[in-house]
């Protein structure tokens, strides 16, 4: 092999591993023992809190979705669709947080993130999580 075609390998290589990480930022996950804290949470802190809308400081709808476990999540009412639990523990259909993210015209409101809206295996991975028990792990 000569050292400029090497080189150009390598360079292709980096280059595709940097945009798989920019892309997904979930690499290391799998849809099957989703962690709520490598995985799960990561998509909401980038894609919801980051946005401003549930930080901290300020978080629309008292939903804070920053850090932390998913405790104030699994079992909790809805406050933008009465009835609705945010996370219904094994059943990702029933739970109005993965309706907010996965559908173009959920119960109430609009899809969530406002603006760019989570990719494909970001949703797949929420949804496993749920449909996996939604457990603090």
């Amino acid at each position: 092999m000569s050292k400029p075609w090497m080189i150009g390998w390598f360079v292709c290589v980096v280059v595709a591993a940097s945009v798989g990480l920019a892309a997904c930022g979930e690499i290391e996950c799998a849809t099957t023992n989703v962690s709520y804290t490598k995985c799960v949470q990561p998509i909401f802190a980038r894609g919801c809190a980051g946005s401003f809308c549930h930080g901290k400081d300020l978080p629309s709808l008292g939903l804070t979705l920053t850090e932390g476990s998913p405790t104030a999540l699994v079992g909790a009412d809805s406050k933008q669709n009465p009835g609705a639990k945010l996370v219904v523990a094994g059943k990702s259909a029933d739970s109005y947080l993965y309706q907010k993210v996965s559908q173009d015209r959920p119960a109430s409101g609009s899809r969530m993130p406002s603006g760019t809206k989570l990719s494909e295996p970001q949703i797949n991975l929420i949804k496993a999580w749920i449909d996996e028990g939604a457990k603090n792990n």
